[in-house]
């Protein structure tokens, strides 16, 4: 139950997330008009880009796909035709983020970003967020989801009772993500209902670290939920880089 592999056809609850997304960066966009760029990891059927083009009108849209075959896939559904497939993996983006921008002559647009992570490599993931946050500018928008699937950290062994499992996870979690783990998190919170809040701590806490070197800015959380998907729960949260001084004024514009 590794999480790698989750069949978008049995997703069901995905489309609803994309919905909201989209619905989010529409309100964001009626606040302080923009254009926008979007990027991301559009999957065989590229359904977000076709959201993002259809609903706000973008025409600048990325998506970053390692798999060759899904890749192809990627290709043959190429439709609206301003997106631009890309066969490297997002770590490529983050690495050579500057390069990217350059290239596309991105700079004078707003990035919308979505980190979409099935698979549960959590530590390489808060890592990519929080190099990808240290090279973005105020107003950018950065989603990610993470797979907060507590039996990704450990399935019961034959004769192990559950103390002694939840044990282990958190174990296998503290060794997984190291200084993104909350301090306070306990054996008890490595379930289904608890372990997506842990989650939510280390992406807190990437997300400071990410801008701590730029003062202009705060990362304000705009949304955040889990849901089940396939045999999966999902963790799911979207920040925007803000100006601090705008910052009072934003989160009011978000709240009406």
């Amino acid at each position: 139950m590794s999480g790698g592999n989750v069949t978008y056809q049995l997703r069901p609850n995905k489309h609803i997330e994309r919905l909201l997304f989209v619905e989010l960066v529409e309100k964001i966009g009626a606040y302080k008009p923009s254009t926008f760029a979007y990027i991301s990891m559009g999957g065989p059927q590229l359904e977000d880009h076709k959201l993002f083009h259809q609903t706000l009108g973008i025409t600048s849209l990325y998506s970053f796909e390692e798999d060759e075959i899904i890749y192809q896939r990627q290709k043959f559904n190429q439709r609206p035709s301003c997106v631009t497939c890309i066969p490297k993996t997002i770590s490529d983006f983050v690495v050579n983020f500057e390069g990217f921008v350059d290239e596309n002559a991105l700079t004078d647009k707003y990035l919308v970003i979505w980190l979409d992570y099935a698979s549960p490599k959590r530590r390489e993931q808060l890592i990519e967020f929080e190099t990808l946050l240290d090279k973005l500018s105020p107003n950018d928008i950065v989603k990610i989801t993470l797979n907060a699937n507590p039996a990704t950290l450990g399935e019961a062994q034959k004769g192990e009772i559950q103390e002694d499992l939840l044990v282990r996870r958190l174990t296998n979690l503290r060794e997984q993500i190291g200084e993104y783990l909350l301090p306070d998190a306990t054996p008890e919170d490595m379930i289904v209902r608890r372990l997506p809040l842990i989650l939510s701590g280390a992406i807190e806490i990437a997300a400071e670290k990410g801008t701590s070197r730029d003062h202009r800015i705060t990362p304000v959380l705009l949304s955040q939920f889990s849901y089940q998907d396939s045999e999966h729960v999902m963790l799911t949260s979207t920040l925007r880089l803000t100006i601090k001084s705008e910052e009072e004024d934003f989160r009011k514009n978000m709240k009406n």
